[in-house]
């Protein structure tokens, strides 16, 4: 018991002597004030790559960790997501305290959600009638976008931010505390920042939240982001490639033809759908596909492969990752 409530609290335990001299020492570690990536425990690094999605499955030695972060960096922003993790891991005084807070956090934030009247009443709600759609106004796709035969293509892109998130807080907004974004929500909880960028951990504290019904309210806001595009003759059936609960994704023959989907799409879901145009993102992109070998030396780990989505930017008139 002592040694769980010292673990807990971050103390250090230890059990010296026996029987009846037996004695249990608890003392307090020293505050760490500065930490560095080549620092991290493997186990640290391993939550760091979760907490980002990161293409990341061998956390040691050293040396090839650093190494897979170097080939993560150019396309996944590393040093800011880094910096926030390392500050993270200082405020809370270290590994131990940082993974206890962590996992305290979670399990704070889903009692408090799961805890208020909204709730209660949205788990017990059947929606069926209210979120109501035809399933060949909006078939979900059963094939992974992500896989070779798309990648080079042009695309664009139309999903809910912040999905999960936006979903409760169409249906009530008291489902997420009167909070207007899941960052805001989190602040309330801790200061931390770290906390407020994850995706990862937006999904593991709302998917306690009735994640069925979620989908449910997901697919039928989508229903009518397809629907508003195909009135206004901006896409035709065959050009969807992708239906997912959250995004749309359809082809797009050129570069030339993005700008002009894009400008379309814009003006459909800006005069159809104003009361979502907000939580809407729209988004142009080529779609990558990279093979990465870790370490070429060592034939026991395998080669990784991971897509990327080089975004098309206005001001550049380019496409860039």
């Amino acid at each position: 018991m002592i040694h769980k409530l010292s673990k807990d609290y971050s103390l250090v335990s230890s059990s010296v002597g026996e029987g009846s001299a037996r004695r249990i020492v608890v003392t307090k570690p020293e505050r760490i004030t500065a930490l560095t990536t080549e620092q991290l425990s493997p186990k640290l690094l391993q939550f760091f790559a979760r907490h980002f999605a990161l293409p990341m499955s061998v956390f040691e030695p050293p040396a090839l960790v650093l190494h897979q972060l170097a080939v993560c960096e150019s396309y996944f922003a590393i040093p800011p997501k880094m910096n926030s993790f390392l500050s993270a891991v200082i405020d809370c005084g270290g590994e131990a305290a940082f993974i206890s807070f962590s996992t305290n956090l979670e399990k704070v934030m889903i009692e408090k959600l799961q805890s208020t009247d909204a709730f209660q009443t949205f788990e017990r709600a059947d929606l069926r009638d209210q979120y109501k759609i035809r399933e060949v106004e909006y078939p979900l796709s059963k094939k992974s976008f992500y896989n070779e035969t798309n990648v080079g293509g042009f695309y664009v892109s139309i999903d809910i931010s912040s999905a999960n998130f936006n979903a409760l807080k169409h249906h009530n907004k008291e489902l997420v505390l009167g909070f207007d974004t899941f960052p805001d929500l989190v602040k309330s909880f801790t200061p931390l920042e770290l906390f407020r960028l994850s995706k990862p951990f937006r999904h593991k504290v709302l998917g306690y939240l009735a994640p069925g019904k979620q989908i449910q309210i997901t697919k039928f806001m989508m229903c009518s982001v397809a629907r508003a595009l195909l009135t206004a003759n901006v896409i035709t059936p065959r050009e969807v490639i992708c239906r997912v609960s959250d995004e749309i994704i359809f082809r797009c023959e050129s570069e030339k033809e993005v700008k002009v989907k894009m400008a379309a799409a814009e003006i459909a879901l800006s005069e159809q759908i104003p009361q979502m145009r907000a939580i809407l993102r729209l988004e142009a992109f080529k779609l990558l596909g990279y093979r990465v070998e870790w370490d070429t030396a060592a034939t026991t780990w395998k080669p990784t492969d991971f897509f990327l989505r080089e975004f098309f930017s206005e001001e550049s008139n380019n496409f860039v990752i």
